[in-house]
């Protein structure tokens, strides 16, 4: 009996000390310490804090990895900037004033947090923070926290921006190279000056621009919406808090997701794939070649559609280096083709556009519109302006740069200050002269033709009524007997005689028109005058000449058998001399 009751009591004392270990993973208390071979395992082991190695030289670090994949992800490392060599012996430590010390066995600090009040513990927590509490029944109050110390990868609950209380700025910054958690060159966070906006860095430079945010994401990243797995969000100037950060939470706890800023100076939003077992990617900082900041210049408008080149100009603007631009060279920009002059000067709307760097730009929450532009329009400084839900209004005071446009949903209306009427004075009126220049030679064309139309109708009609007068008035001539003996030929007639005034049946031609031989359908051989249509004898001549020619019928003249007058045709009929030349006759 005494024995079996040994054997339970002992049981009993290893599972308290069991389910005392089991509890108290997460937490480090003090007087406890994490040594070499030691972690915390958050509650439900989302992650993971212990020693990991990395590089050539095997250098230790203290980090936060995720626990539930098979690729050691590392989010967060304390001693970044500080390696523990490959053979120290160091340990994670609460000291008495209530600070997070890592220390190797010789007392070498290596990292440690600011001092905290009262008994503090620590405890990694299941959405990867590793948080400092007063007391460990505490749950919000941190005297520190990781998430304050962002390093390379924002988690779901982390929050980047700037505590204007403070000035204390938290972005993210990539790994020295894939091998060493040193600070590299590249960051990503929000920049504060003018309207806030995110920015990739490198160093001093902008690598790439996210743009400010418009009520549900930033206007350079339109794959940032929240959906049904995820939200973002953005506390802003009218914050009482005094903070300005962007944030975003994950409703699957579940799935793992995480933005990352790479060695390569890209941002990406990145979910773990448990079928592909890998990290894949849900969009990019750069993802083509719009994405570079400032891409095309100032007033240069990106626009991948574009070919050849992506780069254009906002209308009323030309490139600044013309020769530059079309090889491709486009940093230098667009320049505006007509200066303003403030008081005559309208907006052109650029449709669907990333809004221009706002470092030059201010925002009013509550302005609509209207009220926007009318400030702009007041204010001769004023470049541009955009209003709309979850913009307010922004006017921009300066050049307009990294402007690209969105193809799919996700730009913004940009209006853009020009010179007069829209496109600017000069190349206005030249339009303008233009169009009136062509509209009056339409006109005065087409005034000259009706003209000439009408008088062409007039004349052949004119023509006409004194072919019949003539005509009828040489018929009286032989009805009255005056000896004219004159007949009238059809053209037909004469026509079919020559074989329709073919080439060999001509005789000659002379100043008034050619001479062909014709064959009557009595036998009799003709000599057929044609008069030119050219010629400039009119009718009543031509009447005179037949009752001349035919009242002085001589024997040493070639005789007149008759004449023809139809349409415009004018033809007198001689007889044919066979054995004499007529040239000296009828030519």
């Amino acid at each position: 009996m005494i024995r079996r009751m040994y054997r339970e009591l002992c049981l009993a004392t290893l599972l308290s000390a069991t389910l005392v270990f089991t509890a108290a993973v997460d937490i480090l208390t003090p007087g406890q310490s994490l040594a070499n071979n030691d972690s915390l395992t958050s509650a439900e082991r989302y992650f993971v804090l212990g020693f990991f190695t990395a590089g050539s030289k095997k250098q230790r670090y203290l980090g936060i990895w995720y626990d539930r994949i098979p690729v050691q992800t590392v989010v967060w490392v304390a001693n970044r900037g500080r390696p523990l060599p490959a053979t120290s012996t160091a340990s994670l430590t609460i000291s008495r004033n209530g600070r997070l010390v890592l220390a190797d066995a010789a007392g070498t600090v290596y990292w440690s947090t600011a001092p905290a009040l009262g008994s503090p513990v620590a405890r990694l927590l299941d959405n990867g923070n590793l948080v400092l509490l007063d007391d460990q029944s505490s749950t919000t109050r941190y005297a520190w926290e990781s998430f304050a110390n962002p390093f390379d990868t924002m988690l779901p609950g982390m929050r980047l921006g700037l505590n204007r209380r403070t000035g204390e700025a938290l972005s993210l910054t990539a790994w020295g190279s894939h091998d060493d958690p040193a600070p590299g060159a590249f960051t990503w966070g929000l920049q504060t000056r003018g309207v806030p906006q995110l920015f990739t860095m490198n160093q001093s430079n902008p690598l790439w621009r996210g743009g400010p945010w418009v009520g549900d994401r930033f206007t350079g990243v339109p794959d940032m919406k929240s959906n049904n797995v995820f939200s973002y969000g953005f506390t802003g100037e009218s914050d009482d808090s005094g903070d300005l950060f962007f944030t975003y939470e994950v409703w699957n706890k579940s799935v793992l997701y995480r933005i990352v800023m790479n060695t390569s100076g890209v941002a990406e939003h990145v979910m773990w794939d448990e079928a592909y077992r890998s990290w894949v990617s849900l969009w990019s900082s750069e993802s083509d070649a719009c994405d570079k900041f400032d891409a095309c210049g100032p007033y240069g408008l990106c626009d991948t559609a574009r070919s050849p080149g992506v780069c254009g100009c906002v209308e009323g603007f030309e490139p600044s280096e013309p020769v530059e631009w079309d090889r491709g060279v486009t940093a230098g920009g667009c320049r505006r083709r007509t200066p303003l002059d403030c008081r005559e000067d309208a907006f052109v709307v650029v449709a669907g556009v990333k809004l221009p760097d706002t470092s030059v730009g201010t925002r009013e929450n509550s302005v609509g519109l209207e009220e926007c532009r009318a400030g702009c329009v007041r204010n001769c400084s004023c470049t541009a302006f955009s209003s709309g839900d979850g913009i307010g209004c922004i006017r921009w005071f300066g050049e307009l740069t990294d402007l690209r446009v969105y193809n799919s949903s996700g730009g913004k209306d940009l209006y853009v200050r020009v010179a007069g009427q829209g496109q600017g004075g000069k190349d206005q009126k030249k339009v303008m002269i233009i169009i009136i220049v062509l509209i009056i030679s339409f006109v005065v064309i087409l005034s000259i033709l009706i003209y000439l139309c009408r008088r062409r109708r007039k004349n052949k009609y004119r023509l006409k009524e004194m072919q019949h007068v003539v005509g009828e008035q040489l018929h009286e001539e032989c009805d009255k007997g005056n000896d004219l003996e004159l007949p009238l030929f059809h053209f037909n007639t004469l026509q079919f005689a020559t074989n329709n005034f073919s080439f060999q049946n001509k005789l000659g031609e002379g100043g008034y028109g050619p001479v062909y031989k014709g064959n009557m359908p009595d036998g009799q051989f003709v000599a057929i005058k044609r008069l030119s249509k050219d010629s400039t004898q009119g009718l009543e001549q031509f009447k005179s000449e037949v009752q001349l020619v035919a009242k002085l019928q001589h024997t040493n003249l070639v005789r007149l058998l008759g004449c023809c007058i139809e349409n415009e045709e004018k033809i007198l009929v001689y007889e044919y001399m066979a054995n004499q030349s007529l040239e000296k006759f009828i030519f």
